[in-house]
């Protein structure tokens, strides 16, 4: 699939990404984040669907994740999905329901309203804020159905067990369907899981670049040409432009948010901070993964180190000959370590050799390469990430914020390649070039 096929394909599915994305969260504000998030994602992770056949269901995997994200940020009570219980294979026979989780510490059978519910309680990661560690299958004969539900670890059991109570199956009129999720087949989902567990392991993640391929470095002062963004014409057509560039002025590193224009500032950069407002120190556990079955995942190292404000001054400008509008900009920071032949994207468990460490968990927002705050503001697309409008030879200031580890400054380089990728090379932000921000 490609991108044209991409946008195709989401502009087919609107309506059916904003049902689910509503099924999950209540506000329509987060069911637009949530929307504008997973196609920024899609497009960044296109190369990991190998076959054009699913690639609903996995634009649609990748919105609930997105919805699972805002739902833990925001600490919200359950999320839901439904999957029938009979699917059918290509000889037309019917699949047996199975629960697929791994990492299970505790398992409980128990009846309510005469529906079998199995609950499950994952292993939890300790003093990272709220856990959706616990999971209830509930399971519907009468309908055919098995409802999943996702709940945090500060509801308790007994809102729980109410909750559930409170659920019962009704027929809806055949003209309001378009207003509910469909359930999902098992065999459908059986099938989404194979594709993921394909693309997973198929995909190339480049997380090594040579000094060749680094050769387009750009250091703070410097024009950087953006390549292919996306804008609109003066008819308001979607177009791709080559006319931009960039420019960092500045970058400046804090401790608190003073920097920022709070007219910008979200709840969740907000909750970063204490009562004094500096920034607080984020909690890393270093871990030793489990199979999910026999062993669970161990903590084997646990530290704080102090969040940082990394405050960066771009300004776009339109090198072309024609206005531009609705112009979409995006940066995230990549953390690199220099080698022998090049660079290398920076791996934290990597470094903790004596540890014996696999993964490392943080509490904060410093594992999120994308940006935590910027303070121009428009368009009519997905998000608010856009200059209204560039005339030929103008320029527009925008101040961008990310948060970063105060042990990791001296490895940060600004990708200012709207496609998003802060976890990989790729094969566009190195003809950009990254913008060397190390402090």
């Amino acid at each position: 699939m490609d991108r044209q096929q991409l946008g195709e394909l989401i502009l087919a599915s609107s309506e059916t990404m904003y049902r689910v994305a509503k099924s999950l969260l209540r506000r329509d504000a987060e069911c637009e984040d949530a929307i504008s998030e997973a196609i920024v994602k899609a497009f960044e992770k296109i190369h990991t669907l190998r076959f054009d056949r699913y690639g609903k269901i996995w634009l649609i995997r990748i919105l609930m994740n997105e919805c699972y994200k805002i739902m833990r940020r925001e600490q919200k009570t359950v999320s839901l999905e439904e999957y029938p219980l009979e699917g059918k294979t290509e000889e037309g026979e019917d699949e047996t329901f199975e629960i697929l989780d791994t990492n299970i510490v505790e398992r409980e059978e128990k009846d309510i309203n005469g529906h079998k519910c199995i609950f499950l309680k994952r292993a939890a990661h300790e003093g990272l804020g709220v856990d959706f560690d616990r999971i209830l299958y509930v399971s519907y004969p009468e309908g055919n159905l098995i409802l999943q539900i996702y709940t945090a670890d500060n509801v308790s059991d007994e809102e729980l067990m109410k909750f559930v109570e409170g659920i019962s199956l009704a027929e809806f009129p055949q003209e309001k369907q378009n207003d509910f999720c469909e359930p999902q087949s098992w065999s459908d989902y059986l099938l989404m899981l194979k594709e993921e567990d394909y693309a997973v392991a198929e995909s190339d993640f480049k997380l090594e670049a040579t000094k060749q391929e680094m050769d387009h470095l750009h250091s703070v002062g410097s024009e950087v040409d953006l390549g292919d963004m996306i804008a609109e014409d003066e008819e308001g057509n979607s177009i791709e432009t080559n006319a931009l560039t960039a420019c960092v002025k500045d970058v400046q590193i804090a401790e608190d948010l003073s920097l920022l224009d709070f007219d910008y500032v979200d709840e969740d950069l907000k909750g970063q901070t204490d009562e004094s407002g500096k920034l607080r120190p984020v909690t890393i556990q270093y871990m030793k993964d489990g199979d999910g079955i026999s062993t669970v995942d161990e903590t084997l190292k646990t530290e704080e180190i102090q969040q940082c404000l990394v405050y960066v001054t771009v300004d776009y400008k339109n090198a072309g000959d024609v206005t531009l509008y609705n112009i979409l900009f995006f940066a995230n920071i990549l953390k690199l370590q220099e080698t022998e032949k090049g660079y290398r994207i920076f791996d934290r468990a990597s470094q903790m050799q004596d540890l014996d460490c696999d993964t490392v968990v943080s509490s904060g927002m410093t594992d999120s390469p994308e940006m935590a705050y910027f303070d121009v503001h428009g368009g009519n697309g997905n998000g608010s990430n856009y200059i209204d409008v560039l005339e030929p030879g103008e320029s527009k200031t925008v101040h961008i914020g990310f948060l970063a580890n105060k042990d990791e400054l001296d490895l940060l380089y600004l990708n200012l390649d709207a496609s998003g990728a802060g976890y990989e090379f790729t094969e566009n932000s190195l003809k950009i070039g990254y913008v060397d921000i190390r402090q």
